[in-house]
């Protein structure tokens, strides 16, 4: 039988599900710069997250006109760490319309279990 260490690492788990960030919780150093603050303190299905470390942040875009050089920044996208070792991608949506699901969890990766 293998061992932990020879496991590879759990694949992501697809989820697309709304968040629900803690208030006064969003990360201002993104803010300052003119994008949403990740939140930092989000509760998914009765648990509450706290965000460690920003991995990666990304940029969804689209042409809205249809013409050239014309883009709009539709989503804002964040690959964290959290607290307990799970990876996520969060999804923050640019559009006031968004309503109660601006915040969405897109996947989620459980810590590797530790070696022996």
């Amino acid at each position: 039988m293998p061992e932990p260490a020879d496991l590879p690492p759990p694949a992501p788990r697809s989820v697309l599900e709304a968040i629900q960030p803690h208030a006064g919780s969003f990360d201002t150093t993104f803010m300052a710069r003119g994008e949403p603050g990740v939140p930092r303190r989000f509760d998914w299905r009765g648990r509450t997250y706290e965000v460690a470390e920003v991995l990666r942040t990304e940029r969804e875009t689209e042409n809205a006109s249809g013409t050239t050089g014309d883009t709009y920044v539709r989503r804002h996208v964040f690959r964290v760490r959290t607290t307990t070792g799970e990876v996520l991608v969060l999804a923050g949506a640019r559009s006031k319309n968004a309503g109660p699901a601006r915040w969405l969890l897109r996947s989620i990766e459980e810590p590797a279990p530790p070696s022996a």
